[in-house]
């Protein structure tokens, strides 16, 4: 285990610097600098200490002569330039190898230093696998009148990063990995301390994890009927947990209002059921996708939408599900996408009483998604494939097309 700290220029007094660990057991050090103490309470096998050319004349020396190979002085600029401030941060990363565990310690950092600490913990533990066990602050100015000063543990800022990131993952794709997580390890953590289960402590937040999992999963793999009832199941396990997350994950807590919102354009209890709701919900799902930069699942979703449409209008609301069924519709729909059909073609197969809008329309949209689709399908490998940027306009293109389709449709 490594210890980053740093040695400013200020004039630091000697004080009992006291830790108290998760089990309620305490160590102390009484010195006036403080990597001194993190060497002594935490038991690092290294000590690397960041110092600025005054800082290291000034006290340097002293603490060599305290640690002595136990330390390693580290040579940075003052940071008074963005590029110097790139300069600390690829030293601070530089010292840390994969696997590695590391405390932090910003008690002497001056300036913007302590936000570089946090930046680099970020870094490393998402390039080099790093275990940040401790950040750790030295708060002199909370001593009390027996000279003693805690030291605070600010490792659970670390930990609010985390939920930023998992918030950005599923605001912005869709992606739930990392509020599942952190929801399921939350829950398993609370409940096994001590050894002992309490009423009082968590049981909701390990299942919304894990629904919000299978939910992110399903929109994924395309599963428009499996979204509708996560999202259904979602809604109600949030409501039950406003308390729990209130206590115990407020991170999560802050978003979840948002989060139920959005959630509730695609949940649905009666899934397989085919109804206009159902159809409404399934172009909610593709707009949803879109928003998401889910362009194939948006594509795809929308293909099989046209031909549920076509179940419903024509009265096969029972047999939406049914492969062969599914299958027929496809062609039928395609031949309208075609503009013609050889008497030969309607032999055999379903011919529902359709309006003849109704078949038009069907047709321009099948014929636009047949474009799209089958261009990202065969990953552009064409003479002329679409331009990405022009497949997510044409999606949205589409979404406006099965709009107008779903606007005419009626129950």
């Amino acid at each position: 285990m490594k210890a980053l700290c740093f040695l400013g220029t200020g004039k630091y007094q000697a004080v009992t610097y006291t830790w108290v660990d998760t089990d309620g057991n305490a160590k102390s050090y009484s010195t006036e600098l403080f990597p001194e103490a993190v060497y002594h309470i935490f038991e690092p096998s290294m000590v690397y200490v960041f110092v600025t050319k005054e800082a290291k004349e000034r006290y340097l020396p002293k603490l060599q002569e305290r640690l002595k190979d136990k330390l390693y002085p580290v040579d940075i600029p003052d940071g008074k330039s963005e590029g110097q401030l790139w300069e600390i941060f690829e030293k601070c990363a530089d010292i840390v190898k994969d696997g590695d565990e590391i405390i932090l310690d910003i008690t002497h950092a001056f300036r913007s230093l302590p936000l570089i600490v946090f930046t680099v913990a970020m870094y490393l533990r998402q390039t080099k696998n790093v275990t940040v066990k401790h950040i750790v602050y030295g708060a002199f100015e909370a001593r009390d009148e027996n000279n003693c000063a805690p030291i605070f543990d600010l490792t659970a800022m670390v930990d609010l990063l985390d939920w930023i990131n998992g918030v950005n993952a599923f605001v912005n794709y869709a992606a739930a990995e990392i509020f599942a997580e952190k929801l399921v390890h939350t829950q398993k953590k609370l409940r096994m301390g001590g050894g002992t289960i309490s009423s009082e402590l968590p049981t909701h937040l390990q299942e919304i994890g894990k629904k919000l999992r299978t939910l992110s999963l399903n929109l994924h793999m395309n599963r428009p009927i499996e979204v509708m009832k996560d999202a259904n199941d979602l809604l109600s396990m949030l409501g039950r947990a406003q308390a729990e997350l209130q206590t115990w994950a407020k991170p999560f807590a802050a978003i979840a209002k948002t989060l139920s919102k959005e959630i509730s354009e695609l949940a649905y209890a009666e899934a397989e059921k085919l109804t206009k709701q159902n159809l409404e919900k399934q172009l909610a799902i593709i707009a949803y996708c879109i928003r998401k930069n889910l362009i194939i699942q948006a594509l795809t979703l929308a293909r099989e939408l046209a031909i549920n449409c076509l179940f419903f209008s024509c009265g096969m609301k029972d047999r939406w599900l049914k492969q062969r069924e599914r299958e027929e519709i496809e062609k039928l729909i395609n031949s309208y996408a075609q503009e013609q059909r050889e008497e030969s073609q309607k032999d055999g197969r379903i011919e529902p009483s359709c309006p003849d809008e109704l078949k038009a329309s069907l047709g321009r949209i099948w014929k636009d998604i047949s474009t799209v689709r089958n261009d990202i399908a065969h990953c552009g490998m064409r003479e002329s494939p679409i331009r990405a940027d022009t497949a997510v306009e044409k999606a949205k293109g589409i979404y406006d097309e099965l709009r107008r389709l779903l606007d005419h449709i009626s129950e």
